[in-house]
């Protein structure tokens, strides 16, 4: 990190000019920011540091590096976060009861990573940008990874990869760029919600090596990504080459790899396929035959449409 505490300028409180003394007087965390600078409050001690993204950095790890202790939860948000972070955790029915968290109840777990430099933490664009409904709650793991807890008693999985997308939609807009995130399953008990965190996160390491371009990958959706994960890296690279022998190292270009995705993604329908391509059925049968001579698989073929989807697990993880 290239801004440490110890380079922080220090005053006392009482010399802070008003308007920022009613800032931090506001906020929870005693921190705020005004005039190119950061203000946290220790004591009666300020720090004063540069409002650059390292210094956002280090004031979130400062503030936030107590997470996951042994305390008492004084909210919905950090019994959540320590049911998360603490595997020995049982939350107690009383606070349950008084943070109104019902259960049994259907949630689920999406965590959200920006792969670029951010002037903030993630949670904050994203607490400030997604439309929560009852029952959601959105916590954070560090500077640049948010956890959003999604309550889907009336919702399916589709709804909850749908708001995902919207959420990073807006986010876009809003020019904060290459965000992608990993969803878990879901699960009705609150300390199941520990493995729904896990795969979230499994999901999100998984679609960044086999489908970097994509941006919200679903555990339940990834089985043969998974087996594919599992195959050593030494016996992956010796199917690799007999791939490229069989081959004979021919590469598609993005348009087949395209009418490949959407021939898949309509489970080998041609009909279904050539309308979302906005091409003929002959022209989309011409593209499966070039690819069958090319690569000595037919995709109309189920058997042989499987050992291709495995060899391009294959190449794209490697």
């Amino acid at each position: 990190m290239d801004t440490d505490i110890r380079q922080a300028d220090v005053c006392g409180y009482d010399e802070l000019s008003e308007d920022v003394r009613k800032m931090l007087d506001a906020s929870p965390e005693h921190v705020c920011s005004a005039n190119g600078n950061i203000y946290l409050v220790f004591r009666e001690t300020v720090f004063i540091l540069p409002d650059t993204p390292a210094g956002n950095e280090l004031v979130y790890t400062v503030t936030h590096g107590g997470k996951g202790n042994r305390f008492r939860p004084g909210n919905a948000q950090e019994l959540f976060d320590r049911v998360l972070n603490d595997p020995d955790y049982i939350p107690d029915p009383s606070l349950m009861k008084q943070y109104m968290i019902r259960q049994p109840r259907k949630r689920c777990i999406a965590v959200l990573h920006s792969f670029s430099p951010l002037d903030r933490d993630l949670y904050s664009y994203v607490i400030s940008m997604a439309p929560l409904e009852t029952g959601d709650l959105i916590t954070a793991s560090d500077f640049q990874t948010a956890v959003l807890i999604k309550d889907l008693e009336n919702q399916s999985a589709d709804d909850i990869k749908e708001f995902i997308e919207a959420v990073i939609g807006t986010m876009e807009a809003e020019g904060i760029t290459d965000i992608r995130a990993g969803i878990g399953h879901a699960y009705t008990e609150i300390t199941d919600l520990r493995s729904s965190y896990s795969e979230g996160k499994q999901a999100l390491d998984l679609g960044m090596r086999y489908h970097p371009n994509d941006q919200v990958f679903v555990y339940d959706e990834q089985l043969l990504e998974r087996i594919v994960d599992t195959i050593p890296e030494e016996k992956k690279k010796e199917l690799q080459r007999m791939i490229l022998s069989r081959t004979a190292g021919n590469r598609m270009s993005d348009d087949m790899l395209e009418t490949v995705r959407v021939f898949f993604q309509n489970d080998l329908n041609l009909t279904a396929a050539s309308k979302q391509l906005f091409i003929h059925r002959n022209t989309l049968n011409y593209r499966l035959d070039k690819i069958k001579k090319d690569f000595n698989l037919d995709l109309r073929v189920f058997e042989d449409a499987v050992i291709f989807r495995i060899i391009s697990e294959l190449s794209d993880g490697m």
